[in-house]
């Protein structure tokens, strides 16, 4: 069932891109800071990676007012607690879990990786007999160009060099620096900061940092803009913000789909990485 649930995440994905553009993630960000952090009900575990866009997308869809989740097995165990509506046991969202590997070499020296995925269906708190929904969060979002102490503070601990000025948003490998407008030149908070925890996103791959290799070909470009929008969006998420797409990036649209049509295991790979460069960012995991 994994490699149906990669297939049935990606399609969506692809979906999404060819509806809304260069905004297809704006959904997915909204959903996520009205509703809150996607967990678990039973185990209060916080949902990471692809699976928090596969979540809010369903919530998206169904107008489902909860970020909370549970499986069939967690909702029999509850002793009555959570029942699942009879009329919603068909309508699972199915979501993926890392198979960890522990290894340890001929040296002692121990190691993790992931060796695949297994799928399994969860429903959300709306499909409950007694509805279990979030408390929305009333997170206000910046309008014009006002700066954002909690981003700009985010943006200096990372200490990679920012040049300002110009009219491009980029990052340069071999000066190690991002180049970007200065924020008059933008028309909103969104807009600016979306562009900085985009070109910081890139940065994260430099040796010194997360060592990812940048792309060498068409596919591995669209991959590495892929992990740096999907970045920008999930430190927006944290700081409260909607991510604001680029125009620039609707370039890239046709090759993200045809990487995902191509390789669907491409989508969980640009997630997991994304996660990592947005932890970077955050200084969660240095």
């Amino acid at each position: 069932m994994s490699e149906k649930a990669m297939k049935i995440q990606a399609d969506m994905f692809s979906s999404a891109m060819a509806r809304n553009g260069s905004a297809f993630l704006i959904p997915w960000v909204k959903t996520s800071i009205e509703l809150g952090a996607h967990k678990n009900i039973a185990t209060s575990h916080e949902f990471s990676g692809g699976n928090v866009w596969l979540l809010s997308h369903a919530a998206m869809t169904y107008n489902w007012d909860s970020a909370y989740w549970l499986t069939y097995n967690q909702a029999k165990k509850s002793d009555g607690k959570h029942r699942i509506r009879r009329d919603e046991l068909k309508r699972k969202t199915w979501i993926l879990r890392p198979l960890i590997v522990n290894k340890t070499d001929d040296n002692g020296d121990k190691s993790t990786f992931v060796k695949g995925w297994s799928a399994y269906g969860v429903y959300n708190g709306a499909q409950l007999e007694t509805p279990l929904l979030a408390e929305k969060n009333d997170v206000p979002l910046p309008n014009g160009v006002e700066r954002n102490t909690k981003a700009d503070s985010i943006v200096d601990n990372t200490n990679i060099h920012i040049n300002y000025g110009g009219d491009k948003a980029f990052y340069s490998p071999a000066l190690d620096s991002v180049g970007m407008p200065t924020v008059e030149q933008f028309k909103t908070s969104n807009g600016f900061y979306s562009t900085m925890f985009h070109e910081l996103g890139h940065a994260t791959g430099h040796k010194s940092r997360l060592d990812r290799k940048f792309g060498v070909n068409q596919k591995g470009y669209a991959f590495e803009e892929l992990i740096a929008e999907i970045t920008s969006a999930m430190v927006m998420i944290k700081v409260g913000m909607i991510n604001e797409p680029r125009d620039d990036h609707a370039k890239y649209l046709n090759n993200w789909i045809a990487l995902l049509q191509d390789n669907p295991n491409a989508l969980q790979q640009a997630f997991s990485k994304a996660e990592k460069a947005s932890q970077w960012i955050m200084n969660e995991k240095r």
